[in-house]
């Protein structure tokens, strides 16, 4: 409504920023729905799972790209062990869980702290986790944390995020959860199958 307004009523960086606004909060939508969707097909039992090699750096670099307008000058610390780098996984999916959890991050996290992102090899599977330094989930919250709109106290956690998160993790065979950090922060982690490594002459 304020940019139906006649020109003038607002200066050019103030619709600038409005314009900017509509469409960070449009993809935000996008989104969403998207994720919803996927929920909806995977509880039908109709969610088909486009899996190949994919490289995790890469799946991260884009979920971060994302949320660049959302993380602004937020720092994130990206650490990716040796043979934890390519995964066997529908690259859509896991770039969503990834965008949830992270934006997750960055909705806790104090102001000025940085987001970790890690990944470390676990037998056949990599562990990916997504920490941050914010207020961190009570032992008696999280088995519900991922449930949907469950809201813990007048500040708690609340929405789709995390549901979306899990349904496709579980849709991958894995399942996700979250604990304490050594220090101020929640970590929420989950595992990927990594992808087979072609075999030599």
């Amino acid at each position: 409504e304020s940019l139906q307004r006649p020109m003038g009523t607002l200066s050019a960086p103030e619709r600038q920023e409005l314009w900017n606004l509509l469409d960070f909060n449009t993809a935000r939508m996008d989104r969403l729905v998207g994720g919803l969707l996927g929920v909806a097909r995977y509880r039908a039992g109709a969610l088909t799972l486009v899996r190949g090699p994919h490289q995790l750096p890469e799946l991260v670099c884009r979920a971060l790209a994302t949320l660049e307008g959302a993380l602004q000058d937020r720092r994130t610390d990206i650490r990716v062990a040796p043979g934890a780098g390519q995964v066997d996984v529908d690259p859509l999916l896991v770039e969503q869980v990834l965008v949830n959890l992270i934006e997750n991050a960055n909705h806790y996290g104090p102001p000025g702290t940085p987001i970790h992102v890690e990944a470390v090899t676990d037998g056949d599977r990599v562990q990916v986790s997504v920490a941050d330094h914010g207020p961190g989930v009570a032992p008696a919250h999280r088995a519900t944390v991922f449930d949907g709109f469950v809201r813990y106290g007048p500040r708690g956690r609340a929405g789709l995020g995390l549901s979306i998160a899990r349904t496709f993790v579980v849709a991958h065979g894995g399942r996700i959860w979250v604990e304490d950090r050594a220090e101020p922060g929640a970590r929420f982690s989950f595992p990927l199958p990594l992808a087979e490594r072609p075999s030599g002459c």
